[in-house]
């Protein structure tokens, strides 16, 4: 073989490698830590929903994700009060409760527009897979759950069905 056979080669192997990799690639996730202002920023976008769902001022967050991929954020936290103190649950549960799930358990997906992050949607004490909601929402990368969107939305979950003929 010839060194510009070999070169051709290699480069052709190279350029099918750098493909695949690309092809496969998972979205750039970030996950905002302690103290930064994105963190902050994403929080703060919650934090006045869960302050007006629990009827308790200066709530702060115990997060356990928190991800954040373009435009979007996926949280789950617990709330806690300001100091760190748990919230009691029959402070602010107006239905039965299971543990303290109604009140600690939070997940949110937020989406920033004009420098500011909103709460898209806000679920307390979540017993079902909430999740599925946004399979319809083409540009939201379902990813942020941790899931392919072929693992959490069934074909054709979320399309609307053709109006039939009368």
């Amino acid at each position: 073989m010839t060194q510009n056979s070999l070169y051709a080669v290699i480069t052709f192997a190279f350029i099918c490698l750098t493909a695949s990799f690309t092809a496969t690639a998972q979205p750039n996730i970030s996950h905002p830590g302690q103290g930064t202002p994105e963190r902050k920023s994403i929080l703060d976008g919650m934090r006045s929903t869960t302050e007006s769902q629990l009827k308790i001022p200066d709530v702060q967050y115990s997060v356990k994700t928190i991800n954040v991929l373009n435009d979007w954020a996926y949280v789950s936290a617990s709330a806690q009060r300001k100091d760190g103190k748990r919230i009691n649950p029959k402070e602010v549960c107006m239905y039965e409760i299971q543990g303290d799930r109604c009140i600690t358990e939070i997940e949110s997906v937020l989406r920033k527009s004009n420098g500011v992050w909103k709460v898209d949607t806000y679920v307390a004490g979540a017993t079902d897979v909430w999740q599925q909601d946004y399979c319809s929402k083409k540009d939201f990368p379902m990813e942020l759950f941790g899931f392919k969107r072929s693992e959490m939305c069934p074909p054709g979950y979320g399309q609307t069905m053709p109006p039939t003929k009368k």
